[in-house]
């Protein structure tokens, strides 16, 4: 991930207050996501999610809420 974006999502992160989240279902050996931006996520209040099936479980279980 380009450092440049990922400064600037992390920072939006910080600065905001709604519900933030992350889909990545890229995998390949060409493109994935790094260990440390996996962990800079959630430090930022992002919800990383690598399925998105996951992401819709999720999202549907707080929508019912």
């Amino acid at each position: 991930m380009d450092n440049l974006i990922l400064k600037c999502i992390l920072n939006d992160a910080r600065n905001c207050r709604y519900e933030k989240v992350f889909i990545s279902n890229n995998n390949t050996k060409d493109f994935f996501v790094p260990p440390q931006v996996r962990e800079a996520l959630p430090q930022a209040g992002i919800r990383y999610f690598t399925m998105t099936q996951h992401f819709l479980d999720w999202f549907t279980s707080i929508s019912s809420n």
